[in-house]
C-alpha cells in the first residue's frame, strides 16, 4: 500500500464522517437533555441514559474498528520494501550510510585524481589557507625543498620548509592577488623562484608554486664561463706569439738574428697551441651535438695503447716516471681516432700531476662483457668538492690552472665514452693520487 493510501486510512475517521457522527451525536445528546429537562415528568429517565449510552457505544465500536484498520496498515507496511512507503528504521539508517559511503568514495577518488595530476607537474604545488595549513600538495614540491618527512604528519608549511624566505615570502604575500620572488640557496647550491596567488579571497585559500631554476642558472653560468675560458684559451698564444714575434724583430735589429731558432720555436709552439685548443673545442662541439658518427673497427688495444704512450717518451724521461700496464692483447671494437686522442688526454694528465719518478699505473681488461680500462696517478688528487666537476668543459682545480692545461681534455673523454655507450668515473683522495675508469660494452 503506498504513502497515499496509508493516508487516506490514517484520516478516515476524520475529516467529514467523523465530523458528521459528532454532530450527530451531540444533537441527539442536545435533544435528550432538552426532553429531559422540560418534559421531566413525561419522560423516562432512565430511558434517556439509556439512549445516550447506546449512541455512545456504538460511536465507540465505530472509532475502535477505524483505529484497528490503521494499525493494521502501519505494520503492513513497515514490512513493505517497495519504493514509496514506509521501511523500518535500521533500513532507513541503512540507506543513508551507503549514501554517505558512496558520496565519501566519490570525494575520495576525486582527491585521488588531482593528486596524480599534480604530481605530473614539473613544479612544485602547494594549496594552502591563510594560517599555512596546507590541504594539498605534489611531490615536485617535496623534492624542490628537500623534504624528507612523511606525506600524512605535513600539515603546514612549515613542514615542508624551514627557510625563513619562503615563509615571509608567503607572510607578505596575504594581501596580493600575486607575488613573486627568486630565492638563491647555498647548501646545496639552488636557485628557486616562488609565486603565490589568491583563489578565494573568502576562504583565504592560497596557491604556491615552487619553480627551479637551477639548471637554467648553472646553464647561463656555463654559458658565461666557456666564453670567458674560450677567450682566454684563444687569447694566451696569440698574445705568447706576438710577443715572441715582436723579440724576433728586435733581435734581428740588435743581434743579427742570434736567437731566431729560440723565438721561432716559441712561436711555433703557441700556434700549436692555438690549434689544440681550436680542435679541442670542434671535438666538443662535434660530440654534445651528436653530429660526430662512430667509425668503429676491431683494433688492438695494446698497439694502440703503446703507440699513445710514444708521444710521451720525452716528458716520461724528463720526469722519470714509470708506466706501468698489462702486456695483454685484446682486441675490441672502437672508434680508433676517438680513443686516441682520450687516451693521449687521460695519460697527458696522469704525466702533468704526477710526482717525479714515480708511477703511473695501467690497467685493462675484459669483465663481464665490458672492456675496463683504469689510470692512477700518484700526484696530488683532487678534493672532495672538486671530484663531481672534473669533466666538466674548462674546468681546472685549484691551484692547477697553467698555460698547458686548457680544462677540455677530460670532458672530451666523457663523452667519447658515452658515445661507445660507455661510462667513466674517478675516484680520488688528496695528496694520494686520482684514479680514472671507463668501460665500454663489447
Amino acid at each position: 500500500m503506498n504513502l497515499n493510501r496509508l493516508k487516506r486510512n490514517f484520516f478516515y475517521i476524520s475529516r467529514h464522517r467523523l465530523f458528521m457522527i459528532l454532530l450527530c451525536l451531540v444533537l441527539i445528546q442536545i435533544i435528550l437533555l432538552w426532553l429531559l429537562f422540560n418534559f421531566y415528568d413525561q419522560v423516562n429517565f432512565y430511558f434517556v441514559i439509556f439512549i445516550v449510552i447506546f449512541f455512545s457505544g456504538i460511536f465507540y465500536f465505530y472509532i475502535k474498528k477505524n483505529i484497528s484498520l490503521l494499525k493494521k496498515n502501519l505494520i503492513s507496511n513497515s514490512n513493505s520494501s517497495r519504493f514509496g512507503e514506509f521501511e523500518p528504521i535500521n533500513e532507513l539508517f541503512t540507506k543513508i550510510n551507503k549514501g554517505f559511503v558512496y558520496k565519501k568514495k566519490i570525494i575520495s577518488s576525486e582527491n585521488e585524481t588531482l593528486k596524480n595530476t599534480l604530481n605530473l607537474i614539473d613544479d612544485g604545488i602547494i594549496f594552502l589557507d591563510i594560517e599555512m595549513k596546507i590541504s594539498n600538495f605534489n611531490k615536485k614540491s617535496k623534492e624542490i625543498l628537500m623534504c624528507s618527512i612523511e606525506d600524512e604528519n605535513i600539515n603546514y608549511l612549515t613542514d615542508l620548509t624551514q627557510s625563513f624566505e619562503i615563509i615571509d615570502f608567503f607572510d607578505k604575500s596575504k594581501t596580493r592577488n600575486s607575488n613573486e620572488i627568486e630565492i638563491e640557496f647555498n647548501f646545496p647550491k639552488k636557485f628557486l623562484k616562488v609565486r603565490s596567488f589568491i583563489l578565494n579571497k573568502i576562504q583565504n585559500k592560497f596557491m604556491l608554486i615552487i619553480s627551479d631554476l637551477s639548471d637554467v642558472y648553472n646553464l647561463d653560468k656555463t654559458r658565461t664561463e666557456f666564453f670567458a675560458n674560450t677567450s682566454h684559451e684563444f687569447k694566451t698564444p696569440i698574445t705568447s706569439a706576438k710577443l715572441n714575434y715582436e723579440a724576433l724583430i728586435n733581435d734581428f735589429k740588435t743581434s743579427k738574428g742570434e736567437n731566431f731558432h729560440f723565438f721561432s720555436k716559441n712561436i711555433y709552439e703557441d700556434l700549436n697551441r692555438l690549434e689544440k685548443t681550436t680542435n679541442e673545442l670542434l671535438n666538443i662541439h662535434s660530440l654534445e651535438t651528436g653530429n660526430y658518427k662512430l667509425n668503429l673497427e676491431k683494433i688492438d688495444f695494446l698497439d694502440m695503447f703503446s703507440q699513445v704512450k710514444k708521444t710521451f717518451s720525452t716528458i716520461i724521461k724528463d720526469k722519470k716516471i714509470t708506466i706501468v700496464h698489462p702486456e695483454d692483447k685484446i682486441k675490441i671494437k672502437l672508434d680508433k681516432k676517438l680513443i686516441i686522442q682520450s687516451l693521449e688526454n687521460l695519460l697527458s694528465n696522469a704525466i702533468r700531476y704526477s710526482e717525479k719518478q714515480s708511477n703511473v699505473d695501467i690497467n685493462y681488461y675484459i669483465n663481464n662483457n665490458e672492456f675496463v680500462f683504469e689510470i692512477r696517478d700518484h700526484g696530488i688528487g683532487i678534493s672532495e668538492f672538486d671530484l663531481p666537476l672534473i669533466f666538466q668543459r674548462f674546468f681546472r682545480a685549484e691551484g692547477n690552472r697553467d698555460y698547458e692545461h686548457s680544462g677540455l681534455g677530460l670532458s672530451i673523454v666523457k663523452h667519447a665514452i658515452e658515445l661507445h655507450k660507455g661510462e667513466i668515473k674517478a675516484e680520488s683522495v688528496i695528496n694520494e693520487g686520482l684514479l680514472i675508469s671507463f668501460s665500454i660494452p663489447v
